[in-house]
Parts: C-alpha cells; sequence; structure tokens
C-alpha cells in the first residue's frame, strides 16, 4: 500500500513542477549540498545522489496563481490527456516546466507499453514497472472520467472522487505448489482470513499467485504482519492487492478455487 501512495505523491510533485509557472520547486537540482549514497541492493555497488533543499525558507513564494480547483482539474486532464507515458518518465529528480523526459535515456529498462515512474533515490526502481495493460487502461479510464466530470458546471468533488471504499480486502502471495492448502491457511490461524483463492494449476519454475480476502481492511493489516513467515519451506511475501489483480490474474488463463476458511472448500 505504502508503494502505491509514493506512487501517486510522485505523480502530484511531477505535475504540480511542470504547470507554468510551477506550483514547486525542484528541490534536488537546487541541493547546496551532495549526499551520495552506496546501495547494493541490484547486485553491485551503485551510487545514488540523495541531495536535496531541505531549508526551504530562502525560496521565493511561487508565482502560480490558479486556484486548488484548477490545479486538480489539470492534474487528471495532464496525465490523461497530455502526458506521453509510451515515451515520457514521471521523474521528479529532473523535472521542470517545458521538460519531458525520456524514459528510455533512465537506469531502468524499459518499453513503450511500459510506465516509467523514477524512484527520485533509487534510479534502478521503477515504481510503476509492475503495473499490468488492465491496470494502466482502468487508471487512465478513471482520470479521464473525472477530468470529464470536472468540466461540468455543477460538478460536486464527491462526484469526481466517489468516497465509496471497497467491499472486499485482499493480499497476494507467491507459494510453490508443493505447499499443502491447509499448512498455508495455517500460517493465518486467527487472523480473519475468509476466502483463500488457491491456483489450480502451477507453471514449472514460476509459481502463480495466491490471493487471501478479508472482510475489512483492519484483518487485511493483521495479516499483513505475517509477511516473511515460512511455510513449506516457502518464505512468504505478502502484497496488498486488489479484486481487480484476482480478475486479471483469471483473465491471463489461471483457473481459480475459492476455499472458505471456516467451512472448508467453497
Amino acid at each position: 500500500m505504502m508503494c502505491f501512495l509514493l506512487l501517486y505523491i510522485l505523480l502530484v510533485i511531477h505535475f504540480l513542477q511542470s504547470v507554468q509557472p510551477p506550483v514547486l520547486p525542484n528541490l534536488q537540482k537546487v541541493a547546496l549540498v551532495s549526499f551520495p549514497v552506496v546501495d547494493t541492493k541490484w547486485g553491485c555497488n551503485d551510487c545514488w545522489e540523495t541531495g536535496f533543499l531541505d531549508d526551504i525558507s530562502g525560496l521565493e513564494p511561487s508565482r502560480n496563481t490558479d486556484s486548488i480547483g484548477k490545479l486538480f482539474a489539470g492534474f487528471f486532464s495532464f496525465f490523461s490527456k497530455t502526458f506521453d507515458w509510451a515515451n515520457h518518465a514521471v521523474c521528479i529528480r529532473l523535472n521542470e516546466p517545458g521538460a519531458a523526459i525520456d524514459k528510455f535515456s533512465l537506469s531502468c529498462p524499459t518499453s513503450q507499453e511500459c510506465w516509467y515512474i523514477e524512484d527520485p533515490f533509487d534510479l534502478k526502481h521503477n515504481l510503476g514497472g509492475k503495473c499490468t495493460h488492465l491496470g494502466r487502461a482502468r487508471i487512465l479510464d478513471e482520470m479521464q472520467q473525472a477530468s470529464g466530470r470536472l468540466a461540468e458546471q455543477q460538478c460536486s468533488l464527491e462526484q469526481v472522487c466517489p468516497s465509496a471504499k471497497p467491499e472486499r480486502f485482499f493480499l497476494k502471495c507467491r507459494v510453490t505448489r508443493g505447499v499443502p492448502l491447509s499448512e498455508l491457511i495455517g500460517v493465518f490461524d486467527g487472523f480473519e482470513v475468509e476466502v483463500v483463492h488457491y491456483p489450480e494449476q502451477n507453471r514449472p519454475g514460476k509459481p502463480l499467485p495466491v490471493f487471501l480476502e478479508f472482510a475489512s481492511a483492519a484483518a487485511r493489516r493483521r495479516a499483513h504482519t505475517r509477511n516473511e513467515a515460512h511455510v513449506g519451506g516457502c518464505q512468504l511475501q505478502l502484497l496488498s492487492s486488489s479484486k481487480f489483480a484476482l480478475a486479471e490474474a483469471k483473465l491471463e488463463g489461471t483457473k481459480y478455487t475459492p476455499y472458505t476458511v471456516s467451512a472448508g472448500r467453497a
């Protein structure tokens, strides 16, 4: 969930850097002190520049006079209609008004179909790289709808960003086919898992995701504390997910059997 939050924060910053005059300056470009950090996460000694201007008291106020409402509408229009996702990257490290960052010039290999949202302090981490085709289409469709509603005369914020919350909550993880379902369920004993969506087949060497379904966000948060638990020689890596991810996995050809935890197989 934190990764999704960071992704949207970067989209907002990139947009507010892009408008003319900019609402936000590029604090990395105006940094007064260099702060290199050596990172070995990617299997080699990378050195990232993480310096930025943290004392903004001396900066001139933005000359942008657009209202919050106009900027709000502009955000949805910018990313759904103006921004060239096929060729450009969301990159707050290099961005400024009028800039277009070529995503193929950055550190992470990519393609025209893949979105590129650069982590400003880990340049080999593309936060948008794992977003699926259907996920990208769904995000753009929602942004286009929001942009259209905001163009209407009598449109309320509730109509643009409905407050409805998801009815069901999901975690997903990958386990090898040899891990018994009963052992997987046992790891979450007492954590209010209601349904386990278990794949009927697994490709050799590439386990398919298992989806755990909960009735509340609180139950999902508690179950997430079992991240990195071991089951059948497999260490769990739990990720927040959604009904859309489960639907996409099914569309890709994977058959899932739902098991109701309290009563055995559904």
